[in-house]
């Protein structure tokens, strides 16, 4: 009988365990006009004429993270290979939900930008015409 409670114990132990998930946000996500692709040392977000970048990303147990990085607008046509970039402050938040990202760009001064990313993908982008 004891090993009978024992057993039963272990087994409602085992259903109470929290799900596993990722703690660290990688490898490729695209959308429309947006690819980003993440390492465990950070992350680089290209689209048409814009590139972000930010450090390491700790995703929090619902999915979720902040981190603060930089933003560069691009312009079109040629430009000077020896102009320093303009890179101002960005915040990127985002929301995991099973392979979807939602991930919304935050610059000073600057309507904030949401955008719907998948895992895996992979998208061609256009550059500033």
């Amino acid at each position: 009988m004891r090993f009978l409670d024992a057993t039963m114990l272990v087994a409602a132990a085992t259903m109470m365990t929290p799900p596993a998930f990722a703690t660290e946000l990688t490898g490729v996500w695209s959308g429309p006009g947006a690819m980003l692709a993440v390492s465990p040392t950070g992350g680089l977000l290209q689209q048409d004429c814009s590139a972000g970048r930010f450090g390491p990303v700790k995703l929090s147990r619902s999915g979720t993270f902040k981190v603060r990085g930089t933003w560069e607008d691009y312009a079109p046509g040629p430009q000077s290979a020896d102009a320093a970039p303009v890179a101002a402050k960005a915040d990127f938040e985002g929301r995991i939900t099973g392979d979807t990202l939602a991930l919304t760009i935050k610059r000073p001064g600057r309507p904030h930008q949401t955008i719907s990313l998948l895992k895996g993908k992979r998208a061609k982008l256009i550059r500033c015409l």
